[in-house]
């Protein structure tokens, strides 16, 4: 089986000590760190990975960095999660159909997800 590739963005203990647990699981190679979403924007032009860790609040990026972070790498999963709290966020984009028709049914099938706790 592959080893799974994390890309972890944070600068504290925390992100350390995920860092460290995720390096020892086995399973999962850890390819890069960054400690803010910008310079992880440059570090991520180079490397592939299968999903981004997120270990530290999103409020100190300013909202254009996040949006920028999505948009370049909208194939790339992020989890976003909160040393306070026993929660993980998975952040997700995906492109989806252009018509109107298409739109409606998309939405459509969006709340109906929303309604029963999933996502597209």
């Amino acid at each position: 089986m592959d080893q799974f590739k994390v890309f972890i963005v944070g600068n504290s203990l925390y992100s350390t000590g995920i860092d460290r647990i995720l390096a020892n699981s086995g399973d999962v190679t850890v390819i890069g760190v960054a400690p803010t979403l910008l310079a992880a924007l440059t570090m991520l032009k180079s490397l592939a990975p299968d999903v981004i860790i997120v270990a530290s609040i999103l409020e100190e990026e300013t909202i254009h960095t996040v949006g920028a972070f999505i948009t370049m790498h909208s194939h790339i999963p992020i989890l976003r999660t909160d040393l306070g709290t026993n929660k993980i966020q998975l952040i997700t984009s995906q492109y989806l159909c252009a018509s109107s028709f298409d739109l409606l049914e998309v939405m459509a099938t969006l709340q109906e997800n929303i309604v029963r706790g999933r996502t597209l």
